[in-house]
């Protein structure tokens, strides 16, 4: 499990943009600019301090992320429904679908 963490954290700070991005554009927040070795120096301190000291940040970026995840849910729902209504048949030999 630790490890799935260690490997996802470069995911995570390369998406902390993005998201921050669109949660100020629709907030219409104003932040100032924080580059990613501040990201991970406030991080590298402690979790608490990196809390304080970025919560506003972290806010925003928290509204990004559920705005996208609601058209990406949607996108994963179909593509899913349609890929398992194709190998339903088979997913049934398998004994799968109960």
């Amino acid at each position: 499990m630790q490890l799935a963490n260690y490997a996802a954290f470069p995911l995570q700070v390369i998406l902390f943009f993005p998201f921050l991005k669109l949660g100020e554009t629709v907030s219409r927040v104003s932040l100032d600019p924080i580059s990613k070795v501040q990201l991970i120096s406030a991080f590298d301190e402690g979790f608490f301090y990196a809390i304080e000291k970025l919560s506003y940040y972290l806010i925003v970026a928290c509204l990004g992320w559920s705005l996208a995840t609601i058209p990406i849910f949607f996108i994963l729902f179909f593509l899913l429904r349609v890929l398992l209504k194709k190998y339903e048949p088979f997913l049934v030999r398998l004994n799968v679908s109960q």
